[in-house]
């Protein structure tokens, strides 16, 4: 390579790099806005988080009927208006118990034939169930996951127990037909979905790094490399003459 096509290189090199040091400066360091942070009178609004709560026996049992109930009805749409009793009122939709008779109602449909239940997560506030269903003979469907939620509803005669969400895990009802075929294969691919999606969101964060050296690293090694080779021939010239 002639000293002029490195020197061309070189000032490529040097380009590249202050053109990328400006696009990050820019884009993360960059404000002119004329802007005051302005903050309210009032008290902090601090998270507190859900105190863990232990289920008894009791609690188990009355939880894994609402489930059963919920399931019969609403899941499976038969009678689905015997679980409007069951259900809080965002699960509800603002539809009255004649509505819900019709079937139409925010509530992910499954045939259900039997499942199986397991405690996520417990706290006073609520309880979260991983459900595994098995479709009813001769249903298209194959084992699915799903994730419900119930809430304690306390009063003067006790507490009872409302379900306050329902949603299907690793793929929505249009899918679960092709799915994969025990439940256990539906957490697993749930697992698989949530890696994948994460390792996507972490790989964008590595294109900045890689264009920064095919724009300025690239290069510069190129005539490191060349004038390695460069005296490399003098040194062999010298010892010959």
């Amino acid at each position: 390579m002639s000293r002029r096509a490195r020197r061309r290189l070189a000032w490529v090199a040097v380009t590249g790099g202050l053109v990328a040091a400006l696009t990050v400066t820019a884009a993360f360091f960059w404000n002119t806005a004329d802007t005051r942070e302005t903050f309210s009178g009032g008290e902090a609004q601090v998270f507190t988080a859900p105190v863990l709560h232990r289920l008894t026996k009791a609690e188990r049992a009355a939880i894994v009927g609402i489930a059963q109930r919920f399931l019969k009805t609403a899941v499976a749409r038969d009678h689905p208006e015997r679980a409007y009793e069951i259900v809080g009122p965002m699960l509800r939709g603002g539809l009255t118990k004649k509505q819900w008779a019709t079937g139409e109602i925010p509530v992910v449909p499954y045939p259900v034939d039997s499942a199986r239940w397991k405690v996520e997560y417990s706290n006073v506030d609520a309880v979260g169930l991983l459900v595994l269903l098995f479709p009813a003979p001769g249903a298209p469907e194959r084992p699915a996951a799903f994730s419900m939620s119930v809430v304690p509803v306390r009063s003067g005669e006790g507490s009872r127990w409302l379900v306050a969400g329902w949603s299907p895990k690793g793929g929505s009802p249009s899918t679960i037909a092709s799915g994969p075929r025990t439940p256990g294969e539906a957490l697993e691919e749930a697992a698989g979905q949530k890696r994948v999606s994460t390792q996507a969101s972490t790989l964008w964060l590595l294109v900045p790094v890689v264009l920064l050296f095919l724009v300025f690293l690239l290069p510069l090694g190129f005539l490191v490399r060349e004038r390695r080779i460069e005296r490399r021939m003098r040194r062999r010239l010298r010892a010959r003459y």
